[in-house]
């Protein structure tokens, strides 16, 4: 049998720097997964909203989906990407949200956009 003549510090120091980024990536992936469940929440409730609001105003979609963003969500960063409304019984809404993680040091310019759609029933 050889030698052991080696040491296991460079071994426990790769493991350690291992472990810690793969923490790091564990982290941060669940936190894009909350901001993204909770922006999907707001689109959701802008696409009914915005169905809700076409029967008694005449406001353009995104002026009124702009506004209640601002009323329910100030300075969260949301912005509004697209709003449709192909006809009276359906609504469409994109929005977007910079990165909020402060730990994502390789995704910090990233930004979340979701998409929502709602109909009408008759």
């Amino acid at each position: 049998m050889r030698d052991d003549r080696g040491s296991a510090l460079p071994l426990f120091l790769f493991g350690v720097a291992f472990l810690l980024a793969v923490s790091t990536l564990a982290v941060t992936a669940s936190g894009y997964l909350l901001q993204q469940r909770r922006l999907n929440g707001i689109t959701d409730s802008m696409a009914l909203y915005l169905l809700a609001e076409t029967g008694s105003k005449k406001t353009p979609p995104a002026d009124a989906v702009a506004a209640q963003l601002q009323v329910l969500y100030p300075n969260q960063g949301i912005s509004i990407d697209q709003v449709k409304m192909p006809d009276a019984d359906s609504s469409w809404v994109r929005l977007c949200q910079p990165n909020r993680m402060v730990i994502s040091v390789l995704f910090s310019g990233a930004t979340i956009c979701v998409a929502s759609a709602a109909q009408r029933s008759s």
